[in-house]
């Protein structure tokens, strides 16, 4: 082992009070935040909801009980912290408004102490600048809703941000133990930080055998796991996102070039680079960062706002371009207050356009969730012990209790697996991540109602007015236009002056007949 290979001793404990301070009142802003906008939940939150009340009742890791087990999530560890606190006799989603700001006060505080301590070894030489880039981090990362956003979202994005600054933490520590632990628990985490476990080789340290053996036994259990439970090796969401095409990659860097607008710092993380005593591990951070990224060039990205995808790595990149600009500053040693300075004007700038361009109004909750949900709750009272088949399957389930096909295959393993996808000449944003269909496997199951996206306030009567808000929807609506589908509109008022459009199964057995064409280019 080389010198430079060697875990780092602790240098002479040099943080000041005002290093604390400095994570006390970037908590501070992440409880006025929450405070403001609790409950602002995703749609897809609720799938996470809908598995944690099947596991709590005795249904297993199943969208519908009574259904084979399918992994229609993106963080087995996310969900078994959610099922834990319905254990410990909580609501779920009340409970999901705890476990998510304590995710991400993790994740905001241990970013702030990446150039402080031990991790800022290479920084103890200058106190100022050490902590003008623990301002900074917090700066940046407070004073942006759209970083905070994900504390109330409902999802695992801020545990995937706190289990990803830790792994970085352990890494520039040089610690083989927890390097190994917090890259597994990564892949429990978000699937795509398993792009970090298959880079660890570039960490000479980690190349020990027993750390090797560790990891690699760790990888095999939870797949193995995922076998026996599930029969699929990958999450069912792997198999449920489309991609590959020419269009996919246009839209992935579009959304690249997004998420740089939304966190322009992040574009300095290369700059950690400059800190030679920690460059292969500051390295091996921005290999897993650049192979996220370019993954998105697969996928198209996401079709939410606020980079949420992406966000996992915020807080860790914009910790490294705070530590790289304070290294890139180094000729300015003699005046530690302009090198302070050189730290903390730009994550000023930065922070102050976040709070002009991302402020959110205060609310609690997104009106299409809230509406799905409603849709939801009279489903139950009008139609118990039915079946539905619908695309937002989130909140619209979990509110209904109903038995719910996901016509997007998010939960659906036959949908996902079918590889049906959105013709590329009609591809948009607002399809990626929901383009799988499987039209005919949706008629043979015969749900008893088709629930679209569309509402308006006079009823829906005729056949030739409806429409489709996705692809799968509209497949299905043609077949019903077209005769071969026993389906007749069915006119929802689901609060007086909302009537939302739904299609009725009737008693007739379905016509037989080819399927339509895709829609002409």
């Amino acid at each position: 082992m080389t010198t430079d290979d060697r875990p780092l001793a602790p240098p002479r404990d040099w943080i000041t009070p005002a290093s604390w301070l400095v994570v006390a009142a970037t908590l501070a802003m992440l409880l006025v935040f929450v405070a403001g906008h609790s409950f602002s939940i995703y749609d897809d939150a609720y799938i996470y909801f809908r598995y944690a009340d099947d596991l709590r009742d005795g249904c297993g890791p199943t969208f519908n009980c009574g259904d084979p087990p399918v992994e229609g999530f993106s963080s087995p560890l996310f969900l078994a912290l959610l099922v834990l606190g319905g254990a410990l006799g909580g609501d779920v989603e009340a409970w999901s408004q705890v476990l998510g700001p304590a995710c991400l006060a993790v994740a905001l505080g241990l970013a702030i102490r990446v150039p402080v301590g031990r991790t800022g070894a290479a920084l103890a030489i200058a106190r100022g600048p050490g902590l003008a880039a623990a301002a900074a981090v917090a700066l940046l990362l407070g004073l942006d809703d759209y970083v905070l956003l994900n504390a109330v979202s409902g999802l695992e994005t801020g545990l995937a941000a706190a289990v990803a600054v830790a792994l970085l933490r352990a890494v520039l520590r040089r610690e083989v133990g927890a390097t190994a632990t917090w890259s597994v628990v990564g892949v429990l985490a978000r699937p795509e930080l398993g792009v970090l476990v298959l880079l660890l080789p570039v960490l000479p340290w980690m190349r020990r055998r027993r750390a090797v053996l560790g990891v690699i036994g760790a990888l095999v259990l939870i797949t193995a796991l995922r076998l026996a439970i599930f029969g699929d090796p990958l999450p069912n969401t792997y198999w449920a996102k489309s991609g590959g095409t020419a269009v996919h990659a246009r839209l992935g860097a579009e959304y690249l070039a997004q998420v740089l607008r939304d966190f322009p710092f992040v574009a300095l993380a290369p700059l950690a680079l400059l800190d030679r005593a920690h460059r292969r591990e500051h390295g091996f951070v921005l290999l897993g960062a650049l192979a996220w990224g370019l993954a998105f060039l697969r996928t198209g990205g996401d079709h939410f706002a606020y980079g949420r995808l992406a966000f996992p790595l915020v807080p860790v990149l914009v910790a490294q371009a705070a530590v790289g600009l304070v290294h890139a500053t180094a000729r300015l040693e003699p005046r530690p207050w302009l090198r302070a300075a050189a730290v903390l004007l730009p994550a000023l700038g930065v922070g102050a356009r976040a709070q002009l361009q991302h402020g959110l109004a205060e609310g609690h909750g997104f009106a299409n969730v809230q509406r799905w949900a409603l849709v939801g709750r009279w489903l139950a009272e009008h139609h118990p012990g039915e079946t539905i088949a619908t695309v937002p399957v989130g909140a619209m389930a979990h509110a209904s209790g109903l038995r719910t096909l996901d016509l997007v295959g998010i939960t659906s393993r036959e949908v996902a697996r079918a590889g049906g996808t959105v013709p590329t000449e009609l591809m948009r944003r607002n399809w990626l991540g929901h383009e799988r269909h499987a039209t005919q496997w949706v008629l043979d199951q015969a749900p008893e109602l088709i629930v679209t996206t569309k509402f308006r306030a006079e009823p829906w009567r005729r056949l030739e007015e409806t429409r489709a808000g996705f692809y799968a929807d509209w497949l299905l609506l043609q077949e019903i236009k077209a005769g071969r589908a026993p389906y007749r509109i069915y006119d929802a008022e689901v609060t007086p002056g909302v009537h939302w459009l739904m299609f009725r199964r009737t008693a007739d057995a379905a016509p037989t007949g080819p399927r339509l064409p895709p829609p002409p280019e």
